[in-house]
């Protein structure tokens, strides 16, 4: 099942509260992970990930997951049903010293070899964030059909996503206080109007779309 959790920079720079948040943020979704918790911090991007092992059993794993030079990393849960054809296909073990049998590292490479566009590749489902220091760029992703959980929220000059709402519990400000409209739009429209974002759900948090 795994979670992830984390903030990005909107502006002002991340520092050792940010961190705090974020280590709140990803143990209350442990359960989703318990096998080990990972984080990465730096002042644009602080991401963490509670794994629980299904692909790969080993502990060679190690999430959020980084490639060999450190550059990109990428918070996961999810499963790729293609990631060794995908393998295959872009010669990946030919390019990239792999450290672990996981489809998570295959996305990480498919990503230096293709770009953000890899999404189109995949086949599956998932959510992550991945963040590439190289162009200080930042993904939050999701499936076409939503079938990994992945919320988020914009406060603070931040942008704050998680697996689970009870994470944003962690984040001082939040209003746990229900928006009867946009629950309303949820359940009839199966999403929420833009307008309505900008108005009573602006403080609250949002499905990934």
């Amino acid at each position: 099942m795994c979670g992830i959790a984390g903030i990005i920079s909107l502006g002002s720079r991340l520092g050792e509260k940010e961190q705090i948040i974020v280590n709140d943020m990803i143990s209350v979704q442990r359960h989703r992970g318990p096998d080990s918790l990972g984080f990465y911090y730096d002042p644009n991007c602080m991401i963490a990930s509670a794994r629980l092992k299904i692909i790969d059993l080993s502990d060679n794993v190690r999430l959020p997951m980084v490639n060999e030079d450190e550059s990109v990393w990428m918070a996961y849960n999810g499963m790729v049903t293609n990631y060794v054809e995908l393998m295959e296909k872009y010669k990946l073990e030919e390019k990239h010293d792999f450290c672990s049998s996981s489809d998570t590292e295959v996305l990480v490479h498919l990503y230096e070899e293709l770009g953000i566009e890899f999404v189109n590749c995949l086949t599956g489902h998932f959510a992550f964030c991945l963040y590439d220091k190289n162009i200080r760029r930042v993904f939050v992703v999701r499936d076409f059909f939503g079938l990994r959980p992945l919320f988020y929220m914009e406060k603070n000059n931040s942008l704050f996503f998680a697996s689970e709402l009870k994470s944003f519990h962690e984040v001082s400000g939040f209003s746990k206080e229900i928006d009867r409209e946009a629950v309303y739009n949820y359940f009839t429209l199966a999403y929420i109007p833009e307008e309505a974002l900008h108005t009573g759900m602006s403080e609250n948090c949002e499905t990934a779309s």
